[in-house]
């Protein structure tokens, strides 16, 4: 089910004591996926973020990040959602969180050099770093070396089934995942769907680059503990090599265990098979523009690889050559006018990763100094970006959709998130198979 901002605002109230919407917006290219997404702003110019799952299967999912994230919160050197309160749906639970500082990232646009990249992969090895009892309290997935390259040969053996795979790719992937050797990792806790959009990034002084620091990271859904090289997937698919090497020494420089040497092959074929991913949930949605679509990159992959000779799993020599969404990921926002500028996506990605600027002084402290107790008092956030139209709230349409305890306000939701159905919704939202009993995403 979809909920409209309206009806999340009405939510939000329930959700937290004593707040009061006057505006709400949404992502101007709308939500799709497994989220409703609004962001509101309250009586006290607090901005907020409201998460609504569309499934009981995505309703768990994020129940089980709300967990992990109050564990590991204080462990991180960077701000993660603190939920300030959750309102039961039909489909589990809405989550309300204070709006996180900083801006999503277009990771092909990180400039190579001490600063922005070395900050990238500090961000990196402080999650891989966190103690694993940490996650199995959460009750994530928990998966050893063998377990995982055995789930990904599965996976082959359905984007197989499917016939819109070439061959060639195939015996590509099929060869990497018998390659048993290149299979020996420890089981890291991962974030499991990082990206661009899901690492919000500020700056100490916005001409310079090297001032950059990862300021939070969202979309935690699919946490589990598993292979690192998943979360290297995004950063091997769409930046340049020089960068990769950056991002790496920032990772290695305070990484506790010593990272394995066929990791980043890991992540080449990571990113790879998650567009075969984005085909087997194309297929199960029964979406056929879109399935006909991906296997036309597939497609396209295929030939371009065979007309190079690449037997190397790498992405960014033909990343450019590959129609949207895969060339550039899946967030290729526009970068800077010019490399030495802070790189920051102005889009709004289809999560909750939501773009702010990146002055955060000292008024936007005191607005949320009085925020309701979260984790390590992570309720600071940025002035928000224009992100679309902002929709003033009707305080008396608002009052009729608070009187959530009647059941008339029940149909008057539903009735709602009916009319707001998008009947085009992505079909291809980030979805893994862990998603089943998880998060999806297969989003940060």
């Amino acid at each position: 089910m979809t909920r409209s901002p309206l009806v999340l605002a009405a939510l939000a109230t329930a959700a937290v004591p004593g707040l009061q919407p006057v505006s709400t917006w949404s992502p101007p290219e709308g939500t799709s996926g497994r989220f409703d997404v609004a962001f509101l702003t309250d009586d006290r110019d607090r901005s907020w973020v409201v998460r609504s799952p569309r499934s009981s299967a995505d309703g768990a999912l994020l129940d089980g990040s709300a967990l992990l994230l109050r564990l590991v919160g204080r462990r991180l050197p960077f701000k993660v959602p603190a939920p300030a309160g959750f309102v039961p749906v039909p489909e589990g639970r809405v989550m309300v969180y204070p709006m996180l500082p900083g801006r999503p990232i277009d990771l092909t646009k990180v400039p190579p050099g001490v600063g922005l990249a070395t900050a990238l992969g500090r961000a990196l090895a402080a999650i891989h770093n966190v103690d694993r009892g940490l996650f199995e309290e959460a009750g994530v997935p928990t998966y050893d070396a063998e377990e995982y390259r055995q789930r990904r040969l599965a996976e082959l053996d359905q984007g197989a089934g499917t016939g819109h795979v070439p061959t060639g790719l195939l015996a590509r992937w099929e060869k990497a995942l018998e390659d048993v050797a290149i299979w020996r990792f420890a089981p890291t806790p991962v974030h499991g769907s990082l990206a661009g959009d899901r690492m919000l990034v500020s700056f100490g002084d916005a001409e310079d680059v090297a001032s950059g620091t990862v300021a939070a990271v969202t979309g935690w859904e699919l946490a589990k503990i598993a292979d690192p090289a998943d979360d290297w997937a995004a950063i091997v698919s769409e930046c340049p090599p020089d960068v990769v090497d950056d991002i790496r020494d920032g990772y290695r420089s305070v990484l506790i265990e010593r990272a394995d040497p066929h990791l980043v092959v890991r992540a080449h074929l990571a990113g790879e098979l998650s567009l075969m991913r984005r085909l087997l949930n194309a297929v199960g949605a029964a979406d056929i523009t879109l399935t006909t679509t991906i296997a036309g990159q597939l497609r396209r992959l295929d030939q371009f690889l065979a007309a190079t000779n690449d037997d190397a799993l790498s992405l960014h020599v033909y990343r450019d050559d590959l129609p949207e969404p895969w060339a550039g990921g899946r967030h290729a926002a526009a970068g800077p006018a010019t490399p030495a500028a802070p790189v920051a996506a102005d889009e709004r990605p289809a999560d909750d990763s939501v773009a702010l600027d990146e002055s955060s002084g000292a008024d936007a402290d005191e607005r949320f100094a009085d925020l309701p107790a979260v984790a390590d008092g992570q309720g600071a956030a940025d002035e928000a970006a224009e992100l679309g139209a902002t929709q003033p709230i009707d305080l008396a349409e608002l009052d009729a959709l608070e009187a959530l305890d009647d059941p008339a306000t029940a149909d008057l939701v539903e009735a709602d998130a009916d009319a707001e159905t998008d009947p085009d919704a992505d079909a291809d939202a980030e979805t893994e198979t862990e998603a089943d009993a998880q998060r999806p995403t297969e989003s940060a």
